[in-house]
């Protein structure tokens, strides 16, 4: 029995851990939409692209996969913009899928017609074309993508004729090979540190006469437990960055507030030469 690409998709999304997707549907994705009901994937019907977009996002954070945001193609494609861009900005791993003209059809047909990769390319990890022949393999690398530190958002399109279409080889190559519409693609990192750098780390901080810490992005929320021993028991003076507000005790004398980057920082900025470490 064939496998179409809409089944193929619906289903990775499911065993990667995908069990709800946010959107506002039209005709063009309805396969999709109904591929994701058959595996399992509850739909959750938002009045606007850019609320679904934003809900994914946050979803997929809280959850640690990814979030996925479904739109049709023209308007719709474009409401993601927003969400799209705030994931980027703010880490978090939002898959956005759009509906999108056939690559084929003429460009006399203009009716809904937008440059959905050349406009979602400087502000996504990668914005790509899923084809039968490399969907699968397309969507498993973006899934990766999404999630790999730092997070980000990746917009990937979808034709209706493409998706009916059967799925080709999952070990075929993808939209991320070289050539492809990728954006600017983030180094990733790891968090992880060998025996000498975190030796040298601690002989610093027990030599510094007034240490600081300053908590930003970077910090996984799993790291909170151990962040809040180092300040209970070094007594550290803390900052931390708005995005990781919460991820030490706020009601501790350690504490001292938040590093914004905003206009109300210069008390902070006075205080940061302070520290020798």
């Amino acid at each position: 029995m064939m496998t179409t690409v809409a089944q193929a998709l619906a289903q990775e999304l499911a065993q990667r851990g995908v069990d709800r997707i946010f959107g506002l549907p039209g005709g063009e994705v309805l396969y999709l939409l109904e591929a994701s009901r058959a595996a399992g994937i509850d739909f959750v019907l938002t009045r606007h692209e850019a609320a679904a977009g934003f809900a994914a996002a946050v979803y997929g954070k809280l959850r640690g996969t990814a979030g996925v945001a479904l739109a049709t193609l023209g308007p719709g494609a474009a409401n993601l913009a927003l969400p799209i861009a705030n994931a980027t900005l703010d880490r978090e791993p939002l898959l956005a899928l759009t509906a999108q003209l056939p690559s084929d059809y003429p460009l006399t047909h203009t009716h809904q017609r937008l440059p959905l990769q050349e406009m979602y390319r400087p502000v996504t990890k990668l914005a790509a074309v899923l084809r039968p022949e490399n969907a699968l393999a397309t969507l498993r690398q973006a899934l990766d993508l999404v999630c790999m530190a730092p997070q980000g958002a990746v917009h990937l399109s979808l034709a209706a004729e493409a998706a009916l279409a059967e799925a080709g080889d999952a070990t075929g190559g993808s939209e991320l090979e070289p050539g492809s519409a990728t954006g600017p693609v983030p180094v990733p990192w790891s968090a992880a540190a060998g025996e000498t750098e975190i030796e040298r780390a601690l002989t610093r901080i027990r030599r510094a006469e007034r240490p600081l810490l300053l908590v930003g992005l970077g910090a996984p929320p799993e790291l909170a437990p151990a962040l809040n021993r180092l300040v209970q028991e070094r007594g550290l003076p803390t900052l931390v960055t708005p995005k990781v507000k919460g991820i030490v005790d706020e009601t501790t004398a350690a504490f001292l507030g938040v590093a914004g980057g905003m206009a109300a920082d210069d008390l902070i900025l006075e205080l940061l030469p302070q520290a020798d470490l």
